[in-house]
């Protein structure tokens, strides 16, 4: 697999964002739509930031890796963290700003799959 960024980060918040700066930069070269852009950034910073957070516990001495792959107009983004994995809940969070849940289902809307395998977290988006 030709990645176009691959990598892994310290579950810090700070280093997380300048990871995410890196990773979207790397993106530029291939996405040139504003819009597609800015929804592929959002989705690399919802999934990065839930390895650090809920993932790794913010432990510093836990990783979150990230792997982006381009193949015939769609991509493929890779996250995986430390943690015991997440596992999607039957009813959604509509109104309800104090559940958990709700990044991955920005990640959802702005993807078109996204695979929950434990402690990865597997999305493509057609661009």
């Amino acid at each position: 697999m030709d990645y176009i960024f691959a990598g892994s980060v310290p579950s810090d918040i700070h280093c997380a964002k300048e990871f995410i700066n890196l990773a979207s930069q790397a993106l530029s070269k291939i996405v040139s739509d504003e819009e597609q852009s800015f929804d592929i950034r959002l989705i690399l910073q919802e999934l990065l930031m839930n390895g650090v957070i809920h993932g790794n516990c913010m432990d510093r001495n836990k990783y979150v890796s990230l792997g982006i792959n381009y193949q015939w107009g769609s991509l493929k983004i890779i996250v995986q963290d430390e943690g015991k994995g997440v596992y999607p809940k039957k009813e959604k969070c509509e109104d309800d700003m104090q559940c958990n849940g709700r990044g991955l289902q920005i990640v959802e809307a702005l993807s078109d799959q996204v695979l929950l395998k434990g402690n990865e977290v597997i999305v493509v988006k057609s661009l």
